[in-house]
C-alpha cells in the first residue's frame, strides 16, 4: 500500500547550524511489524552558498529518531540572484519494527553563515512485505 503527503508551500530558513522543522510531516501506521516502509523525499528550496543537510526524522510514541542526514551543496542548484535554486529528490528504506504509528518529519539546516530555505516537499509512503 502506498500514500503522499504534499505539503503546502512555505517558507523555513536557518543558519544557526542547527536543525529546524520544515512542516511537511507524515503519519503512517505499519501494517506488521516485519514490513519495510519506503519514502520518497522530493525537496524544493535554495541556499545562499555554502553547505547544509536535510534529514527525516521518525518519531513513534514521543521518541524521535533520525532515519536519514544528508549534506547538500550550493553545486545542487543553479544559481539565482544571490541563491542557488536546489531541488532534489531521494528513496530511503526504513525498517521501523513497529505496528504503532510513526510520524517522519522533514528537517534542514544551513551551515553558519550560509542561509538555506525550504519551499515545498513531498513525501511518498510505500510499505511492503519482508
Amino acid at each position: 500500500k502506498y500514500d503522499t503527503d504534499d505539503s503546502p508551500s512555505g517558507t523555513t530558513s536557518t543558519s544557526s547550524g542547527s536543525f529546524q522543522d520544515t512542516g511537511t510531516a507524515y503519519t503512517y501506521t505499519p501494517a506488521a511489524t516485519s514490513n519495510k516502509v519506503w519514502f520518497n523525499l522530493s525537496y524544493i528550496g535554495s541556499m545562499g552558498g555554502g553547505t547544509g543537510q536535510y534529514k527525516v526524522t521518525r518519531t513513534v510514541g514521543g521518541s524521535e529518531t533520525d532515519v536519514v542526514t544528508k549534506s547538500i551543496g550550493a553545486n545542487l542548484g543553479s544559481h539565482s540572484s544571490n541563491n542557488y535554486d536546489i531541488d532534489f529528490n531521494f528513496w530511503y528504506e526504513d525498517s521501523p519494527s513497529t505496528t504503532s504509528e510513526i510520524t517522519y518529519k522533514v528537517k534542514i539546516k544551513g551551515n553558519n553563515p550560509h542561509v538555506m530555505y525550504y519551499e515545498r516537499s513531498t513525501i511518498f509512503i510505500m510499505e511492503t512485505s519482508a
